[in-house]
């Protein structure tokens, strides 16, 4: 189902989990898992993409803030040129 893209592709915190989990990357490629295995390993991916948004919606909300302060700087330089 995942094919050899499949480790390529995954997540590292994905693999970590794999990992821990001892989940057999092999047996997943090569389609050999139940249905139940597949249950788990869609519940992992799901908890990688909850770790993955809640760092990107952190990293964004870091990164508009930075860039308000820098252009509130920046405005206030402006008119203080004019004083």
């Amino acid at each position: 189902m995942f094919g050899s893209i499949f480790t390529n592709t995954v997540p590292k915190c994905f693999i970590s989990v794999i990992n821990t989990q001892k989940v057999n990357l092999a047996e997943i490629e090569e389609g050999n898992y139940t249905d139940e295995q597949l249950r788990e390993i869609g519940r992992l991916k799901g908890q990688c993409v909850a770790i993955y948004s809640k760092s990107a919606l952190k990293l964004f909300k870091d990164g508009l803030k930075d860039t308000i302060n820098e252009l509130e700087g920046a405005i206030e330089g402006f008119l203080n040129a004019f004083e």
